[in-house]
């Protein structure tokens, strides 16, 4: 592959993203950009990394998608209300709130679906490598099973962490 088509794959993938992204929240100011280490949401930009053996292309839709969804469909002043009236369980909270959102948004689109799917499992994928887990592991490692199993009539079409 020529240096040239290898430097305008980011951008290729920017480009789509942000198309996707601006269809599916209805919000046209929404921008991908993919040049951070790490995932990193910033008002209506969203930072990716670059696709590694860590971070791949599934992966890229999964936290765009989610992106786009929570746009679309979450209140982040009301979040804050509740997550300040309860603070001992703010990232439960949290936790619940992107499930909400995810779930309500992806319904009835099956590519989205299966983008956020892809990204739970590895989540389930990343807690289970843990050396040792605390209860709050536990409790998101099982609210995650709930979460996928009831998002599409108890079995998702990609094989499921046990």
């Amino acid at each position: 592959m020529a240096k040239q088509q290898i430097t305008n794959i980011p951008k290729q993938i920017s480009t789509t993203l942000n198309s996707v992204n601006k269809t599916i929240s209805s919000n046209q100011s929404l921008k991908i950009n993919i040049n951070s280490n790490i995932i990193l949401e910033k008002e209506d930009t969203l930072n990716l990394p670059s696709i590694s053996s860590l971070f791949n292309y599934e992966d890229m839709r999964g936290a765009s998608d989610s992106f786009a969804l929570k746009k679309k469909h979450h209140n982040e002043k009301l979040l804050n209300q509740i997550t300040n009236q309860n603070i001992d369980i703010k990232e439960e909270i949290i936790f619940l709130e992107r499930i909400r959102y995810e779930y309500l948004g992806s319904q009835n689109f099956l590519g989205i679906k299966r983008n956020i799917q892809s990204k739970w499992i590895k989540r389930l994928e990343n807690i289970k490598l843990k050396k040792q887990s605390d209860l709050l592991d536990l409790l998101l490692f099982t609210l995650t099973h709930f979460f996928l199993d009831a998002s599409n009539g108890k079995i998702w079409t990609k094989k499921r962490i046990s």
